[in-house]
């Protein structure tokens, strides 16, 4: 059964690909920034990040709509617990108040008393 001479040139192609990109990382990462491999990514760099920013910018209201839609339940959930929370505290608050108003008028219809040390 012989193989068809399109998936032998296929794998041919993909190992000439896997041994490039090796070898272009090997380069990259020995010479740094430096090297004229650096001059190169810096160019491409240069030339490709206006198109990101601006697929970016289109994106990701996309994202953030479909992260809102996923994460909703979760975010409903917190919303209520935080209320929940926050009505706790409220009432916490105005029991402090209260003690305190309650303290403050007690004392203040009772004479201050001096106490001497000897």
């Amino acid at each position: 059964m012989a193989r068809p001479r399109g998936a032998n040139r296929r794998r041919f192609v993909l190992a000439l690909v896997l041994l490039t990109s090796v070898t272009l990382i090997t380069l990259d990462t020995r010479n740094g920034r430096s090297g004229p491999l650096g001059t190169v990514g810096r160019a491409a760099h240069t030339i490709v990040s206006p198109i990101e920013g601006a697929v970016s910018s289109v994106t990701r209201p996309i994202g953030d709509w479909w992260s809102g839609m996923i994460d909703s339940g979760s975010i409903k959930k917190e919303n209520r617990r935080l209320q929940q929370q926050v009505a706790e505290l409220q009432g916490e608050q105005r029991r402090f108040n209260d003690a305190l108003s309650s303290n403050c008028s007690r004392t203040s219809s009772t004479p201050p008393s001096r106490s001497r040390r000897g």
